[in-house]
């Protein structure tokens, strides 16, 4: 978990428990009270694992090489007046 997704866990636990508000966590969390009620029913569905970022793990669709991507063009360099 990463330092932004630590605190979520204690806060929407504490929240399905009754202890906070859903507008107490929204606000701890800088969120919406919708988005935070999002989050209590992942975490409610799939437990701590539903609060990661969901895009964790996933190969960045902009990478260099791999597979399918575009076959790749040899590297362009700049066109010199000399070589004429």
């Amino acid at each position: 978990m990463s330092r932004k997704e630590a605190p979520r866990a204690g806060l929407v636990h504490a929240a399905l428990a009754g202890r906070i508000t859903n507008q107490q966590g929204a606000t701890a969390l800088r969120l919406s009270v919708r988005q935070f009620h999002r989050l209590k029913k992942r975490f409610a569905r799939d437990g701590p694992q539903g609060l990661l970022h969901r895009s964790r793990g996933r190969p960045s669709p902009r990478r260099l090489g791999g597979s399918g991507s575009p076959p790749s063009s040899p590297p362009r360099t700049p066109a010199s007046g000399r070589d004429r």
